[in-house]
């Protein structure tokens, strides 16, 4: 759809959709000391990668490589019904620091990581956001990955994975607060599925406060929440009516 390479562009009030990446970046591509400005956008349909090709941010795609820098500012979009063959159906951020504000990311879908949002070696700011019904392998909703982003007043709802229903971490201190994480799945036909609602994997030692995080399902462990190898922080959480079907956990 738009490609943004080595600009500064403020793109506002458009409809983005139904455009095809054959590798990355279906809807908007952010690559090479851009700073995008995105305010106000519908962002729907759109596709990276195609067959035996991984493609990553079906809707939105922001990387930055070397000694470049990606600045990304996304605030009171729709961003919903995108796909990316790897990762990151709605948007994909690999060492770009992004704000993201206000904005509804939904019904997205990838095969690997982040149906949602993927988030990769960068520290994003994630404010006010509502992920709904987004699907991937891990990271239904949200898949951190060696960032310490910070995740506030977001509801993160009704997302599926196979691990981290909701959210998973991958060697990420995130910060969650004031969350609602709810009604997400970790499923699996043979039930080795964890973290219906949050799963921190490798060292990631989240830190949890002021959420709520009810009735999220596990095959496996960690109806609420799943842990491996990872020191979280959870402080003044409700973590009430959630499910699993084999083993232990929240």
């Amino acid at each position: 759809g738009i490609n943004c390479s080595g600009g500064n562009p403020v793109i506002t009030g458009c409809t983005i959709s139904s455009n095809t990446a054959s590798f990355s970046g279906g809807g908007i591509y952010c690559y090479t000391n851009s700073y995008a400005t995105i305010n106000d956008c519908t962002i729907e349909d759109n596709s990276a990668g195609g067959q035996d090709i991984p493609g990553y941010g079906g809707g939105v795609h922001c990387a930055a490589e070397s000694d470049f820098e990606i600045t990304a500012t996304i605030t009171d979009c729709m961003i919903r019904s995108n796909s990316a063959t790897k990762r990151g159906g709605g948007i994909y951020s690999i060492g770009a620091i992004s704000t993201i504000n206000d904005c509804t990311i939904s019904n997205n879908t990838s095969h690997d990581g982040g149906g949602g949002l993927y988030v990769r070696d960068s520290d994003s700011n994630i404010i006010d956001c509502r992920l709904l019904g987004n699907s991937s392998l891990d990271g239904g909703g949200l898949y951190l990955w060696e960032s310490n982003s910070s995740i506030q007043d977001c509801e993160i709802l009704g997302n599926g994975a196979k691990a981290g229903g909701g959210i998973f971490c991958y060697i990420s201190n995130a910060v969650m607060t004031n969350c609602t994480i709810s009604d997400n799945v970790a499923s699996d036909p043979n039930l080795l599925s964890h973290g219906g609602g949050i799963a921190c994997y490798t060292y990631s030692d989240a830190i949890i406060s002021n959420c709520i995080i009810t009735n999220n399902t596990a095959g496996r462990m960690g109806g609420g929440i799943f842990c491996n190898s990872s020191d979280p922080t959870i402080a003044n959480c409700v973590i009430s009516g959630n499910t699993v079907y084999e083993g232990g956990g929240i």
